[in-house]
């Protein structure tokens, strides 16, 4: 899909999941998989460019967009059609290996970070966001022969591929919190340095003068996080703090794909082509759910299992 936005009459204001192709609402796409639609239809209309299973670089053997005429089999089912077709394997048996690695070693901090992380111990550098990306794969295809049993040469094929996707993930994040003086009740205004403890003044007044319980243990915890990671700022309200941070995660996808052909006789073919798709992550950064503040317990979690099956016969 990342490959597709680069044809012409494909328009992408952001990233490729808003693109449109010859300025269509996106309702009118179509993507399949050996014929069969992939795209997570609930958000059809305003994501069309988002596929619910994801087809891989090495698992798949050609890409066909049409933007004009297509072929009776597309009949009603969008203006544009994007066909992705699954490899198949031949009289020979043939694979590859791979793998993707990225490491922030080789790549400069964030700016951000410098301006606003304190540096670790013994560092004289603010500490970079840990991503470390591992793509990994393979694939093998060929006949589908069982020694003194079964050779399929001519007559049956297989096709495998496997691809994971590990990703420790990193998020700088940024939280306007009270000054410690201000969360005992000590406010400070223009023109007092001093400030004015609210508490005594409530007791003076005969109001409630002593913090919810709830709340106040909420707070120390915020206050606490402060003191182990991160780096404060203080902000030009006297009683407000931006507090800096970076969130932690990590998910992993893994890809399986499995193809079989079979020729029945010289002008029939039977065809069976399955995905698995398995997603698992500790924290959604996707969605801004991630912790709040470091290490606490309000976060969200984003993992699903997706799928599809065609069999066809020609």
């Amino acid at each position: 899909m990342q490959l597709v936005v680069a044809l012409p009459g494909v328009q992408t204001p952001g990233t490729s999941r808003t693109s449109s192709v010859n300025g269509l609402p996106k309702s009118a796409l179509n993507i399949t998989i050996d014929g069969v639609n992939v795209q997570d239809n609930i958000l059809k209309s305003s994501d069309g460019f988002f596929t619910y299973v994801r087809p891989r670089v090495d698992a798949v053997d050609e890409v066909t967009v049409s933007t004009a005429s297509p072929g009776a089999e597309s009949s009603g089912e969008g203006a544009v059609q994007i066909k992705f077709v699954t490899r198949s394997g031949s009289n020979k048996f043939t694979g590859s290996l791979y793998e993707y690695h990225r490491n922030p070693a080789l790549n400069a901090n964030y700016w951000f970070n410098n301006r606003d992380l304190t540096p670790k111990p013994g560092y004289t550098t603010a500490p970079r966001d840990f991503i470390i990306l591992n793509q990994f794969g393979g694939r093998l295809g060929g006949p589908i022969w069982v020694p003194k049993i079964f050779n399929g040469r001519d007559k049956a094929f297989f096709f495998v591929n496997y691809e994971e996707y590990r990703i420790p993930e990193q998020a700088s994040r940024q939280r306007t919190i009270l000054s410690e003086a201000a969360r005992t009740g000590i406010f400070r205004y223009a023109g007092n340095t001093t400030g004015v403890n609210l508490y005594t003044i409530a007791a003076a007044n005969g109001q409630t003068s002593t913090p919810d319980p709830t709340i106040a243990k909420l707070l120390q915890d915020i206050r606490d996080t402060t003191k182990s990671t991160g780096g404060v700022q203080a902000l030009t309200d006297p009683n407000l703090e931006r507090f800096s941070f970076t969130n932690t995660g990590g998910q992993t996808r893994y890809f399986p794909t499995v193809r079989l052909d079979f020729n029945l006789t010289n002008k029939h073919k039977l065809e069976n082509t399955w995905n698995y798709q398995l997603f698992t992550g500790k924290v959604d950064f996707l969605n801004s759910t991630d912790p709040a503040f470091p290490n606490f317990p309000n976060q969200g979690f984003q993992g699903s299992n997706r799928f599809s099956n065609t069999t066809a016969l020609r």
